[in-house]
């Protein structure tokens, strides 16, 4: 990470030029490939056997993903960063990485984990 900031967008005044509202839907329509990526792997980290295997986990968790910012958020602000994120590739081609469009599917790698291996 080059640097770090956190923003909080009520202390700007953005009216004239961001309203987070009008760009939610594309913000979400940016990630979903990426979150679709990452839930399709959750099949593939089986072996025939039905053991884990590691290193596909690895892979299939942390794709390579082209961005340029990362844009992390705590679960209550999640229509303002998916907002965030599409103004910034609407108005200045800015790709953003936000972290719950890819690691979102926590759960389901855990409770692939537990169907398998708790008893």
């Amino acid at each position: 990470m080059y640097r770090g900031y956190k923003v909080d967008l009520a202390d700007l005044d953005t009216s004239e030029y961001l309203d987070i509202a009008n760009y939610i839907d594309a913000g979400r329509a940016l990630h979903k490939s990426n979150k679709a990526q990452v839930k399709e792997k959750l099949d593939s980290f089986e072996d025939r056997n039905g053991n884990l295997i590691a290193s596909q986990i690895i892979a299939g968790w942390f794709p390579p993903i082209k961005a340029d910012v990362f844009l992390s958020h705590s679960h209550k602000d999640e229509d303002m960063v998916f907002g965030l994120s599409g103004f910034l590739f609407q108005r200045f081609q800015i790709t953003s990485f936000v972290d719950s469009g890819i690691w979102g599917y926590s759960d389901s790698l855990l409770k692939l984990l537990d169907d398998e291996y708790c008893y």
